[in-house]
Order: structure tokens, then C-alpha cells, then sequence
């Protein structure tokens, strides 16, 4: 998503905290959750998180607000619980023990106890909703922009929004340095680093890590991201054979020579959208110098996949396998977010990384003019 809005805006549902850090047992015994919601009619309360890439979700019935939710949780791990006939709900960070909750049907600042991972997350709650205000100004400079196509406007909000950035990972690894036995620790980088691609966080960040968040389950998961990851690193050569809009197979090294923009995208992507006009652009001015771009989409649905390609004009090389995130070219170089893109060199190696509109453009000029 647009790391302009979505970096900022939105939370992903990850995170674990360490058994070693925590106290928990190897065997694990699941929580009993007991919940009293002020003012909560009878209705169905449900508790949900995502693993794997799919969600889990189970519920129970209350009674004058009353409620107890029964489960087993992979270690420390952020889940969400709403009631059926409300549209909000909260965060609640699970342990495999015996939780109490307290609230009312605003569901702001439940009280919690028995779920010490809890109080860390919200500590990282609130340095995340301080930062989620102060974007708030960048990011409605970047709508009025998009409206008046201002370019003093679009200085003005690009420079808040990277003073708000550089602020947010700051404050995050500062998280991170003061937790780092804690899981929480790990859904920080997860949450803040891994989504949204920057590389050189994770591995500052990483760094930082003793065995309880290690070991937990969001500790795994980024050992793993990292592992992927060093696929697109910088100087490595990828290799990938994908069919085009005709059926016919396309390989990454048929364009050796040539330097190349390999670009994940969807007909469904906003942020994608508005992208291309600026991929449309370098093309038409270095695509006869040696410039190609190889476009890979995450669509699951062909109509929708050619009809963007025409409405945006978009003239080159395009693959998909229509799988959209269970492609297996998506799951190989651990795609979380689109646009994603890596710029090739003529011997097939990648020499840049997500490089964005004059990015990109200043990019290929110094290497083909």
C-alpha cells in the first residue's frame, strides 16, 4: 500500500512474546479470557488473529456483558475482540493464561490483567497513535496536492512526512532497544519494518534481539523474512519464469543486457494506480536506450488485470499467474505490500530498490545518459 497513507494508518494483525522472557510453560494450556462489557446486550463476542496468512476466529455468548472466551494462542500474540452488533472492538495481546478484561461498549483503553505482553503493546500503542496524528498533516497535503498538483505542496507535505517517519523509526527502535527480550519487541519490526520494506531497520533492529523475542513466534517469522529477503538484495541475481496476458512462459533472463524494473502490482492497488503514470513516463524517455520493465501482477482475475493494463497504457512486459498473494513468485521473494519493485542491471543483478517517481527517473538517467 502507499507508505505515504498506509505506513501510518494501518496496523498489521502480528505479533508473539517470548516464553523464555514470559515465564510460559513448554506445554502449552491454552487462556481462559473473562470479559465484562459495560452495557453490552446479549450477543456473540468474538475473538480473531491471523497466522499463516488466514484468520482464526472463534467466539462465545454473553450475558449482561459477561463473557469467557477458551483458546490456545500461538505464545504471545495480538488478537482482536469485538461484539457482534458493534462495528469497533480491541486489541487484546493473548498469553496462554487466565485473563481478565473490563470495558464498556466505546471499547477505548480496556483494562486488562494476567497478560503482561499486554502492557507492553500498550506502550507501542501509544507511541503509535502519537504518530498516527502527527501524519495527519503531511497526509492531507498529499490529497490537496493530488487535487491542485501543487508541486510547493507536495515539498512541503514530502517534508513532513519523512520528518514524521525518520520521528517513528527512531521512537520504534528506541521500542525495540528497551523490550529487546520481549516479543512485542518483534511485532514492533514486524509491524513497522517488515510491512513496509526497509530493510536496514530490520537488521538494526534484529540486532538488538535476545532469545525471548527470538524465539517467539514474530521472532521466527522475521528470521525467516530475512532469509527470503536476502533473495532481493542488492547484488543478487533473481531468476523467475512467469506466463504472460498470451499464456506464453517469460524469463527474467531473456532480458539480460537490458537494464530492467521488475514491478508487483494490481489492478486493485490505489497506490499502484497512481504510480504507473510515472513508470509510463521513464519508459517512453529510456526504454530505447536499453530500459525495460517487467510487471507482475498480484490480480486473481484477468478481465480486471487486462482492462487496467489498457486503461493506463502501460505498454510493456506483463506476467501473472493470477494467484494474486498465494502466487509463488510472491511467497519466494516474501512480497508484503505493493507496489513493490527491484531495478535489474544488464548482467541481471539488482542495483536499486522500490525507487519511485524522479527516483527513478534520476536513476536510470545517470545510467543511461
Amino acid at each position: 500500500m502507499n507508505r505515504h497513507i498506509a505506513a501510518i494508518t494501518q496496523i498489521t494483525l502480528c505479533t508473539l512474546i517470548g516464553a523464555a522472557a514470559l515465564g510460559q510453560q513448554k506445554k502449552t494450556t491454552g487462556y481462559t479470557i473473562t470479559g465484562h462489557v459495560k452495557g453490552l446486550a446479549d450477543q456473540k463476542v468474538y475473538i480473531s488473529h491471523y497466522l499463516d496468512g488466514g484468520q482464526i476466529l472463534d467466539s462465545t455468548e454473553s450475558k449482561n456483558g459477561a463473557f469467557v472466551l477458551k483458546g490456545v494462542s500461538p505464545g504471545a500474540y495480538w488478537h482482536y475482540v469485538r461484539a457482534e452488533k458493534y462495528r469497533g472492538g480491541f486489541p487484546l495481546f493473548v498469553e496462554n493464561t487466565t485473563i481478565t478484561v473490563e470495558t464498556d461498549t466505546t471499547f477505548k483503553d480496556p483494562q486488562v490483567t494476567g497478560s503482561a505482553t499486554h502492557i507492553q503493546y500498550k506502550e507501542f500503542a501509544a507511541i503509535f497513535q502519537m504518530i498516527h496524528e502527527k501524519a495527519a498533516s503531511p497526509h492531507y497535503k498529499f490529497i490537496e496536492f493530488e487535487k491542485t498538483k501543487d508541486s510547493a505542496v507536495y515539498r512541503q507535505a514530502k517534508k513532513e512526512w519523512d520528518e514524521v517517519g525518520q520521528e517513528a523509526d527512531s521512537l520504534f527502535t528506541e521500542f525495540v532497544r528497551r523490550n529487546p527480550s520481549s516479543p512485542v519487541a518483534a511485532f514492533a519490526i514486524q509491524d513497522r519494518f517488515v510491512n513496509y520494506n526497509n530493510p536496514m531497520k530490520i537488521e538494526e533492529c534484529y540486532k538488538l534481539l535476545k532469545p525471548g523475542a527470538l524465539n517467539s513466534t514474530y521472532g521466527k517469522q522475521i528470521t525467516e523474512y530475512r532469509k527470503i529477503a536476502a533473495l532481493t538484495a542488492i547484488g543478487v541475481k533473481p531468476s523467475f519464469t512467469v506466463v504472460d496476458t498470451t499464456g506464453k512462459k517469460v524469463s527474467l533472463k531473456n532480458f539480460k543486457g537490458q537494464y530492467v524494473l521488475v514491478d508487483f502490482w494490481a489492478s486493485w492497488c490505489g497506490p499502484c494506480r497512481k504510480e504507473n503514470p510515472n513508470i509510463v513516463k521513464a519508459y517512453q524517455k529510456y526504454h530505447d536506450k536499453g530500459f525495460e520493465v517487467v510487471a507482475i501482477s498480484l490480480d486473481d482475475k484477468r478481465a480486471a488485470w487486462i482492462k487496467a493494463i489498457q486503461t493506463d497504457k502501460l505498454p510493456w512486459i506483463h506476467l501473472s499467474d493470477l494467484q494474486a498473494w498465494k502466487s509463488d513468485l510472491v511467497m519466494q521473494y516474501g512480497i508484503k505490500s505493493i507496489p513493490t519493485s527491484f531495478l535489474v542491471d544488464k548482467d541481471g543483478k539488482i542495483i536499486a530498490k522500490n525507487l519511485r517517481g524522479k527516483d527513478l527517473e534520476d536513476t536510470l538517467a545517470g545510467l543511461l545518459q
